[in-house]
């Protein structure tokens, strides 16, 4: 996908997971909107990424 367009939130959740973004929420989820009762249960955090994804691409059309 490097380069590419992605089309969904799923290709979308796989580049995150090539990026820092997703060391920065593993050391400090609080500033991501990540409780940290959710860490402890699922401290792999992927299953955060799509809502994460979705509320951007909300904002992004808000703003256009």
């Amino acid at each position: 996908m490097i380069l590419g367009t992605t089309t969904n939130i799923k290709e979308v959740c796989a580049e995150l997971d090539y990026t820092y973004f997703l060391i920065r929420t593993r050391m400090n989820p609080l500033i991501y909107g990540i409780k940290w009762d959710e860490v402890v249960a699922y401290p792999i955090l992927n299953f955060k990424q799509g809502s994460l994804v979705i509320d951007i691409a909300h904002s992004l059309i808000k703003q256009n």
